[in-house]
């Protein structure tokens, strides 16, 4: 179906990179899960599709990543591992890839995104948020909106439990890194 779908669109060469490289360990591991369309008419607009990356590696992901146009070497791996503190397999949940098509580049993605679900992989939000911060520091990016959305979202205690922050993204754009916090 989401071959179908891509060549339908006009990418009928966007398959053979997603099977062959972001799909690569089969359905069973690299699931395809979501397939999304911008609505709009400019030259930007979207087509995406999402997998979750069953048991994988910062391998796997980096692997999967490096598929699209704006992947950074090593990028996958330093942010799993700063805001998970694993280093090996991922099985709590699967972790998420997204990766965006456009008119102008048919047969790769013009951008990969990454999904951590950081909740199943810390104790409390306390620490995903000392993570967060740790990581912002470390690429000199500003946790001010970050802070400030968290104060008023926040109706516990952080250290009392987990769930407040459900995925954490990164994406790279003009070479800069995009941190998402969801």
């Amino acid at each position: 179906v989401v071959e179908e779908s891509f060549v339908r669109l006009g990418f009928p060469h966007a398959w053979i990179g997603l099977a062959e490289i972001a799909a690569q360990r089969g359905p069973d591991q690299d699931n395809f899960v979501y397939f999304s369309l911008d609505l709009s008419s400019p030259a930007q607009a979207r087509v995406k599709v999402y997998l979750r990356h069953y048991d994988a590696t910062v391998a796997d992901l980096e692997k999967a990543l490096s598929l699209a146009d704006n992947y950074v070497a090593g990028d996958a791996t330093e942010f799993c591992q700063a805001l998970t503190q694993q280093q090996e397999l991922f099985t709590s949940k699967p972790i998420v890839s997204c990766f965006s098509f456009i008119e102008g580049n048919k047969d790769r993605p013009s951008s990969g995104t990454l999904y951590v679900p950081i909740g199943h992989y810390t104790s409390s939000d306390l620490v995903v948020s000392d993570r967060i911060h740790q990581y912002f520091i470390q690429h000199s990016l500003s946790s001010t909106t970050y802070d400030r959305a968290l104060q008023a979202f926040a109706i516990r205690p952080l250290n009392s439990g987990c769930g407040m922050h459900s995925h954490i993204s990164i994406q790279r754009k003009q070479q800069q890194c995009w941190v998402t916090v969801y």
